[in-house]
């Protein structure tokens, strides 16, 4: 969430400087990156960067919706939850989420 938040609003997360601000991406395209596009380089689109049928089962679940809260608030946001291969390998046990 810390690189999504840095693509976002061009801060570093001290928030002290702003790096070319008009090139921060929507957040959207940020998770995009992160996702989808970060299996291109390992040539692995085919297998992980979406959810689909016959494609690896990761993913993480968050604490709070990052499309609803602050551009901000972005690097903040915790992981409820990470599932490798289908299987939970991470549990944030103080949290309760639905």
């Amino acid at each position: 969430m810390k690189n999504i938040y840095a693509a976002v609003t061009r801060k570093n997360l001290a928030e002290t400087k702003e790096y070319l601000p008009e090139e921060g991406l929507d957040i959207d395209t940020a998770i995009r990156l992160f996702t989808q596009m970060g299996a291109y380089p390992s040539f692995d689109e085919n297998k992980k960067g979406t959810l689909e049928t016959g494609k690896f089962a990761d993913l993480v679940v968050l604490e709070e919706d990052p499309y609803t809260t602050e551009k901000e608030h972005l690097k903040d946001i915790e992981i409820a939850m990470t599932i490798c291969n289908g299987k939970i390998v991470y549990e944030n046990k103080e949290e309760s989420y639905g």
